[in-house]
């Protein structure tokens, strides 16, 4: 199974776990730590909040795994901003492989550090996660 966790930023909200269903994005809070660790970087703060998604099968692609990986959460991250006004931001993101090992993403352009903090906070309340989830399928979906 590969599971990819990724840095979120200028993300608003008084839950501290949204589920999308597909995917789900987690304060920080106390385990700032842990997640500095995992992806390698000492620029993760308890204010920030974690994407992470797992695929229990990757669809194969000549460019490999991590491709089919990132390539889905940049669309991801599209989506969310198509969906709401706010600037959310990804910022660092680390793919890790079956046999545990982390890849993690050096910055390019849609996910580096000039895209950290904005004053055009992405809200979301909890108890609309549920439509979020059907609103974000049916943007997905044509």
């Amino acid at each position: 199974m590969h599971r990819v966790l990724v840095l979120v930023r200028s993300l608003n909200s008084i839950a501290a776990d949204l589920d999308f269903g597909e995917f789900g994005i987690k304060r920080v809070s106390h385990r700032f730590k842990e997640y500095r660790q995992a992806l390698s970087s000492l620029d993760v703060n308890p204010d920030d909040w974690i994407f992470e998604k797992s695929y229990s099968h990757v669809p194969p692609n000549a460019s490999g795994s991590a491709f089919v990986i990132r390539k889905g959460v940049e669309d991801t991250l599209l989506l969310l901003r198509l969906y709401k006004i706010g600037d959310i931001s990804f910022t660092r993101q680390v793919i890790f492989l079956p046999d545990g090992n982390p890849n993690v993403q050096e910055p390019y352009r849609a996910m580096n550090d000039l895209n950290s903090y904005s004053a055009l906070q992405f809200d979301i309340e909890p108890a609309r996660q549920e439509e979020s989830s059907r609103r974000l399928e049916s943007i997905r979906s044509p």
